[in-house]
């Protein structure tokens, strides 16, 4: 057969069956990009449960709770916050699985916060706040390249009796039990971006608030607000003295608190 006559037979037959051709075209165009779909979403959803949800290469240990002392705890009061030992903390580290341990510590007092002029028009707060602290490595890709997330009565400045004797990014902090205080900048602090999309979705329509994105927090970095420690709606804490202290917010972290603020642990343990 010659090639004249065999691509008219070809052409023919083409034109012939060019239903059935464009139907199972079109079913495997459909089917391969139905598997490129489901294939994309179960490596994403893989991604985001191993590696935000259960991380396989990471363990969060938290303290065995007490009993429940029920209605007695209206009348002998509060039990001890269950916690590691630091002993407990130094057997893992010397584990030789392990390759780093980062403590981390829970607000043992009531506290409150309130800020955000500068970010959303008018200063909101929350009469009862939340937060821990941890360790500055375990978060030190999360905090904005302009700040740091240390202690910031590591590097204090003078005595001080008051904010003017500071510097105009200062201010005067005094530590439970010392008649003067020292300037120090603002305690850096971290947010976690389930608590951004909680203000969005819920606080911001209910106040009529517009809302605050990820990218637009992370472009605010450096915002401050005041934070009340040792004092909330529901009373002052029984042990030292209340405190007002500065905070400034360093970046967007998932592994920041989920509802609450998460600052140096250095600053939560003073």
């Amino acid at each position: 057969m010659r090639t004249r006559e065999l691509g008219r037979l070809v052409g023919r037959d083409l034109r012939r069956t060019r239903g059935a051709l464009s139907t199972a075209g079109f079913g495997i165009l459909a089917g391969t990009a139905a598997l490129v779909f489901f294939l994309s979403l179960g490596l994403g959803v893989r991604a985001v449960l191993l590696g935000d949800v259960f991380p396989l290469d990471k363990i969060e240990l938290e303290p065995k709770g007490g009993a429940d002392p029920g209605l007695l705890a209206l009348v002998l009061g509060g039990s001890s916050v269950p916690r590691i030992q630091p002993e407990s903390v130094e057997q893992l580290r010397a584990m030789p699985e392990v390759r780093r341990v980062y403590p981390k510590l829970r607000f043992a007092f009531p506290s409150s916060a309130r800020g955000g002029q500068a970010l959303i028009g008018q200063d909101v707060g929350t009469s009862e706040m939340v937060g821990d602290g941890v360790e500055p490595a375990l978060v030190a890709a999360d905090v904005h390249p302009s700040w740091s997330f240390e202690d910031p009565w590591k590097q204090a400045g003078a005595a001080c009796t008051s904010d003017v004797q500071c510097d105009a990014d200062k201010y005067c902090e005094h530590p439970t039990g010392m008649a003067q205080g020292k300037c120090v900048e603002p305690v850096p602090v971290l947010v976690s971006r389930y608590l951004v999309e909680l203000f969005n979705k819920g606080i911001a329509p209910a106040h009529g608030l517009p809302p605050v994105g990820t990218a637009l927090l992370e472009r605010a970095s450096g915002v401050t607000f005041t934070m009340r420690l040792g004092e909330s709606l529901l009373g002052a804490s029984k042990q030292g003295s209340v405190r007002t202290v500065r905070g400034r917010v360093v970046g967007v972290s998932s592994r920041a608190i989920d509802l609450g603020l998460t600052l140096p642990i250095d600053t939560v343990r003073r």
